[in-house]
This record gives C-alpha cells, structure tokens and sequence, in this order.
C-alpha cells in the first residue's frame, strides 16, 4: 500500500467565522492558527504580544463556557426565559446569572429579545444534553481537566500528575460518556480510511464504552468484534451495546492489555487513543502482546495524537501532551520517529499512515514478512479516501 504524509501541511483558513465571532480569541481556529506558525513567521512583536495576551485571557471564555454547562444553563433555555425565571430555576444569585448571561451572549451563544434570553439554534444542538451532537458530558471532561490543569507548574516541576485518579463509577461513567461524544465526530472519517472487506474479526483494546466496535460491525456486518477494558468500564460497555443492540455481535472482554489474555486470534488489533496513556516501555510490551493475537495476515491499527519528527507540532498534538503530564504516572505524546522505533522494538513495521484531523494519524502496521513463514498482512486501509 502507498504512504500517505502524516500530518497535512496544506494551509487552512486562518480564522473562519464561528459561534463565538472573528475575533480569533482563545481557542477558536484563528488563535490556534496563529500559534501553530513557526515563532519566526509571526509578523513583529504587536503580533506575538496579541497572541500572547489572548492566551492568557482564555481561561475566561473556556471558564464562562463551562460554568454555563455545569449549571445547567442551556438545557434551561429550551424555551426563552429572563434572568430572573433563569436564576430561580437554577437556584443561583440574579448578579450571578444576569454576568454570565451577558458574557454568553458577548461570545455569540445566546440572544436577546427584550428580556427573555434564548440559546442561538446553531448552539444548541451542541449545549444542549438533548442535542443530536451534543458535547455536555465533553464540556463537563473539560471543566474536570481545567481543574487540573491550574497544577501544571507542579506537574512540570515534579513530573507527576496533579492528583490522583478518580476510580468511582460515576466519574468513570461521565468520562466515557464523554469519550463517546468526542468519537461521534471523528468515527465517520476513521471508517471512510478503512477497508475491512478481507477481514473476519477485530479486538479493540481499550474501547471504552464500545463506539468504534459498534460502528465497525455496523459498516462491515460480517465482522465478529471484541472489546477489551477495564473490569468497571467492561460493566458500562456491556450496558451500551445491550441497548446499541448490539450485544451478541461484540463480546466484551474485562481485564488489562499489559497483563491479562487477549484471546484470539484477530484479523484486526485496533488501539484507538490508548497508547498515550502509557509508557514507551509499556507500549512496546502491549504491542508485542498484540502481536500474539494476530491472525497470519492480521494488521495493528493505531489511531492517536502524533507529534511531527521534528516534535515542532501539531499544537493539539503538543498541548496533549502536557495533558498527558498532569493526567497519568507515564503517559506521553509519542513523535513519528519514537512511534517507529516502538514499532520496530515490538516487531511491526508501519505499512500506512492517514491523517486524521488536525493532529491524529490512523497507523496501520504488523510484522514483517517471510518468504515460507508469515504472508503479507491483509490490506485494512484503502489507497485513498472514500
């Protein structure tokens, strides 16, 4: 199969217009535009200082974002209401509302119509818990990290997380719920990459609640599927696919990938965003355990943030990674030279690569191989986008 670039470099809009306006403030692709140049094509000091100060000011938009969907503000507004209803329905202070109210509308969020305040339709689908595309349980996994985030000199000084790991259910629960929302939007552009016509069967390790096992058995219907977590995440999977209906076409499996049998053998080994939360080490012995339960022409995918070889972005990408330094004992964003060699250390070669968004790549790989023993792995990625 041909190899396609990692990471694209085409040149993008520098700042389109979005619910929260032109202005290129923190966090809207203008800004991260911006910040993904090189220092040296930033044109003279105005223009950095700009960029430095819109940084540092971001906290507030993301801080009067989150404080809305932790509060329950947008599912108050399914019908259009004044602050005062507002403020009584959520039980907080009329100040408190009527300040969040107008910064929400500052930001193009909500409208006015002479006192009642309603949430703009284009929002909506996306605030709203009822919403078809709704992020609520992401902005509530943000409003979690923005927490920790405020440790990150710590973190940077100490090289250890912040804080220790919530293991409750319910945190547990939100942060898969919140998994799933992320994967919505990207599962459509995974599956058009894909081709798992030649294929019979796949694990996915570490699948969360079970999104992308779903969808495979969805797309290719012949496929028998299975999906390795955690012993309390494997409990919340079991629930989803029962109600996704889709129980007696994916097993579940509980146990962990460093440790416990993965069963087999697989024509497909898929580890979607799971390989940053451990170890180069850890990596290498995951992935030779993989190895072990592939079919003879089984293929390792890999979706994940990359670092560039020169570790010179994407942004997304380096700003994971300090995600990964306040959230887990080992994790890191791997660059493509590191994931070549953990590759190699494990016994694969990489045999494709698409770029998945601004700063994932979609991997395919297995072991090489040889005249007599292994054939050639199966193709599971199509030459070119569907």
């Amino acid at each position: 199969m041909t190899r396609q670039s990692g990471h694209d470099r085409r040149p993008r809009p520098s700042n389109p217009p979005g619910p929260m306006g032109r202005g290129g403030r923190p966090g809207s692709a203008g800004s991260q535009a911006a910040w993904g140049r090189s220092p040296r094509r930033l044109q003279g000091g105005a223009e950095l200082r700009a960029e430095l100060l819109a940084a540092a000011r971001g906290y507030t938009f993301a801080q009067a974002l989150m404080t809305g969907n932790a509060i329950g503000l947008f599912d108050a507004l399914a019908r259009p209401a004044t602050t005062a209803t507002l403020a009584r329905r959520l039980k907080c202070s009329r100040r408190g509302i009527r300040a969040l109210v107008d910064a929400l509308m500052a930001m193009d969020l909500l409208g006015r119509r002479g006192e009642r305040i309603s949430l703009r339709p284009a929002a909506a689908e996306l605030l709203r818990s009822t919403g078809r595309e709704s992020i609520v349980n992401l902005l509530h996994h943000q409003q979690h990290l923005y927490t920790r985030w405020s440790g990150l000199e710590t973190a940077v000084r100490s090289g250890r997380p912040t804080e220790a790991r919530s293991a409750g259910l319910a945190a547990r629960e939100r942060f898969q719920q919140a998994m799933l929302e992320g994967a919505r939007r990207a599962i459509p552009e995974v599956l058009a990459l894909l081709d798992l016509r030649a294929c019979e069967s796949f694990l996915d390790v570490g699948g969360g609640l079970g999104a992308y096992a779903a969808a495979l058995v969805r797309r290719w219907p012949h496929l028998d599927g299975t999906l390795l977590e955690q012993p309390p995440v494997a409990r919340l999977a079991r629930r989803y696919l029962r109600a996704e209906g889709l129980a007696e076409r994916i097993a579940v499996i509980a146990g962990d990938a460093r440790r416990d049998p993965l069963g087999g053998s697989y024509d497909l080994v898929l580890f979607s965003n799971v390989l940053h939360i451990y170890s180069r080490r850890e990596c290498v012995a995951i992935l030779r355990r993989a190895v072990r339960a592939l079919a003879p022409r089984g293929t390792i995918l890999i979706k994940d943030f990359f670092l560039r070889r020169d570790r010179r972005g994407p942004l997304r990408a380096g700003l994971f990674a300090l995600n990964m330094l306040i959230a887990t004992e080992t994790g890191a964003v791997l660059s493509e030279a590191e994931l070549d060699a953990v590759l190699r250390s494990a016994g694969l070669r990489r045999i494709a690569t698409r770029a998945i968004g601004e700063a994932s790549l979609l991997v395919a790989a297995a072991p090489p191989g040889k005249p007599g023993a292994r054939p050639e792995a199966m193709p599971c990625l199509r030459a070119s986008p569907c």
